[in-house]
């Protein structure tokens, strides 16, 4: 993590302010959209085995994810959490790194 706050930090001494960007999905917000690729046949494609493994390690993630966010977080290079089923605020945030997401 050290790595990555050096490199923001360079990047913002010599070009531009870094802002990091997190889309967050609640636990509850992906079970219904796994369940949405399940029932809807245009969105079967979506769906793969793998999810239903990989939901199974949601509390690691959450954990590493947190630990990244609060460690590499910093003045020069805040990040901004975006709910992920914010559909118009997180393409806010994507488009122009601004919105009345929380930062963090």
């Amino acid at each position: 993590m050290e790595d990555i706050n050096s490199f923001e930090k360079y990047v913002t001494q010599n070009w531009d302010r870094d802002i990091g960007k997190f889309s967050e999905c609640s636990k509850k917000e992906q079970k219904k959209r796994f369940l949405e690729r399940l029932d809807n046949p245009e969105k079967n494609w979506k769906f793969s085995a793998a999810d239903v493994k990989e939901r199974k390690c949601w509390d690691d993630y959450q954990s590493a994810y947190e630990k990244m966010i609060r460690n590499t977080a910093s003045g020069h290079a805040p990040w901004v959490v975006v709910r992920g089923q914010q559909v118009v605020q997180r393409l806010l945030v994507a488009a122009t790194g601004r919105g009345c997401a929380n930062r963090r």
